[in-house]
């Protein structure tokens, strides 16, 4: 039934009797399928395969989009009227609806006359609203002859609500014009992140020196979030530490809804593909409370099943932990590219990852982290926690001292906060390897604009939030160092290189030669760098 009402619902907002048309054409579809007669009774047919050409779509000048309206009021005026029978809702004729007027003169054509205001496809893809006034509300919910239903909620000039269904699709819509940027942005829906995010679980530590003690040398550290409960959020508002909520109920999520230095409620460790619709569950009854902070549900990458906890859950970000260096390493370039393309996929959602602590070689964790930067990973959970401190000299009225191993990882989470500005918001565009290649890994197009040259070197490129073009560059290699060159194939006007030491942009060298422009840096072992280019024409 679902299904049934939202296949061409449209909501006009602003104009005389919009409310009427909207639940007469909703009535209209309703009975008439009910009745098993008219033009949309409910008689299954064969499935077929629908093929849509390519092709280019501009948006509306302003003049169409006024005349379409327009012409759409009047026709649409004369039906709002009572029938001779003097039933409140127009259009309605016969007991059991049989009756109905041909649908060229019908409410339906309200939809035929809207519909290519409202939607455009180019192909399998879908172009939302490329004809309609900018400063005209609607909401309307219309599915495409090739499966794909968009649900939007336009408003005071803002996007408040746009659902792609299926959510895996959601990467095939796009907007034009004035609407560029507000489809880019509302596709992912409300939740945004507002840094990347490194997180502490603290374990006993937490609780023995305190929090303010521990705050202390996170900030040392550069941990900027805390995995905790409702108890620890006062005090780690005040220190302007992220959090990452456990122990949530919806009375947590009414409460917190509206802070915003909450991160996600955690629902779940992880589970197996049959508990992804129980998790769709949670998702709606706190999104219906909160739709700001996310439900966070860990998913393992060995378990797989992603595609469908898309639509099962319909999340706002994914998160999920493969211990590489432990289980299955040759997969490891897998599972990051696995979860790059389903955050693709469902709009551009963040991903987090838990990174593993290891005690043989802490270089290991660095690499970690360096791979995951270039895959577009947002945040990292570090398990477990009380590693970062030296346990044996922790003093309950002191800051808890590093570990050898939280010194490793306070160089990374130094790494992570100096491309935090440039990559929050940035969109992963495409990871490419150097020799040799791993697993599920390759090579730059030989027509691409940029190609790297060296051993053990992965790039990962970026577009901002501005359009700036970024490029994060790491060693794969955590035995020594390695030189990567990149060679341009267009005018590269500048290039900058971030200085992960006071986290500011320095001017790169680019080589000139003979038109042909080429970039050379050091990575030092597992490590990553950031540099952003300035195309010339």
């Amino acid at each position: 039934m679902e299904q049934l009402l939202n296949r061409g619902s449209i909501f006009l907002s602003g104009i005389e009797n919009g409310s009427k048309v909207s639940k007469a054409l909703v009535l209209r579809r309703y009975l008439s399928a009910c009745s098993g007669k008219g033009p949309h009774s409910l008689n299954p047919g064969p499935i077929k395969e629908i093929h849509i050409p390519e092709r280019e779509i501009a948006y509306w000048p302003q003049e169409r989009s006024e005349k379409a309206i327009e012409n759409v009021l009047k026709m649409v005026k004369p039906l709002l009227k009572l029938n001779a029978k003097g039933s409140p809702f127009p259009g309605f004729w016969g007991s059991d609806f049989s009756q109905l007027p041909p649908t060229m003169d019908g409410l339906d054509s309200l939809v035929d006359s809207l519909r290519p205001m409202l939607i455009g496809m180019t192909g399998k893809r879908v172009c939302v609203l490329p004809g309609w006034p900018i400063d005209q509300d609607i909401s309307f919910r219309i599915d495409t002859v090739t499966g794909l239903g968009v649900d939007v909620v336009y408003r005071d000039r803002e996007i408040k609500r746009l659902e792609v269904y299926p959510k895996q699709r959601t990467s095939e819509v796009f907007g034009l014009g004035p609407y560029e940027k507000k489809v880019r942005e509302a596709l992912p829906g409300p939740f945004k992140m507002p840094a990347m995010i490194s997180f502490l679980s603290p374990s006993w530590v937490g609780p023995r020196v305190g929090l303010d003690n521990l705050f202390v040398t996170m900030k040392r550290a550069n941990f900027n979030g805390l995995e905790g409960s409702l108890a620890d959020f006062e005090t780690s508002k005040k220190a302007g530490i992220y959090m990452l909520m456990h122990g949530v109920t919806p009375w947590t999520a009414h409460t917190l809804k509206d802070e915003k230095t909450v991160i996600s409620y955690y629902m779940s460790d992880r589970r197996r593909p049959s508990s992804f619709p129980y998790f769709g569950t949670l998702r709606q009854k706190y999104e219906a409370i909160d739709p700001f902070h996310p439900t966070e549900f860990t998913t393992y990458s060995q378990y797989g099943g992603i595609e469908f906890f898309l639509d099962a859950v319909r999340p706002r970000m994914l998160e999920y932990y493969d211990y590489h260096w432990q289980r299955q390493a040759h997969l490891h370039f897998h599972f990051l590219e696995y979860y790059r393309r389903m955050s693709i996929a469902a709009g551009g959602i963040p991903v987090f990852r838990f990174v593993h602590v290891h005690g043989d070689n802490v270089i290991k964790m660095r690499q970690t982290v360096s791979m995951s930067l270039a895959y577009g990973i947002k945040a990292f959970k570090w398990w477990v926690g009380w590693t970062m401190f030296d346990i044996h000299k922790v003093v309950e009225t002191e800051p808890p001292p590093l570990s050898d191993i939280g010194k490793e990882v306070s160089g990374i989470n130094n790494t992570i906060a100096s491309f935090s500005p440039s990559l929050t918001d940035a969109r992963s565009l495409a990871v490419y390897h150097t020799d040799p290649l791993p697993t599920s890994t390759v090579k730059a197009p030989t027509d691409y604009w940029v190609k790297p040259e060296g051993e053990h070197i992965v790039m990962g490129v970026f577009e901002g939030s501005k359009g700036e073009q970024f490029i994060v560059l790491g060693n794969r290699d955590i035995s020594s160092e390695h030189e990567v060159i990149l060679n341009f194939t267009n005018k590269v006007k500048s290039i900058q290189h971030m200085n992960k030491k006071n986290r500011n942009w320095e001017e790169g060298h680019l080589m000139n030669d003979q038109g042909k422009f080429r970039f050379k840096l050091k990575l030092n072992q597992g490590d990553a760098e950031l540099i952003k280019v300035v195309l010339g024409e």
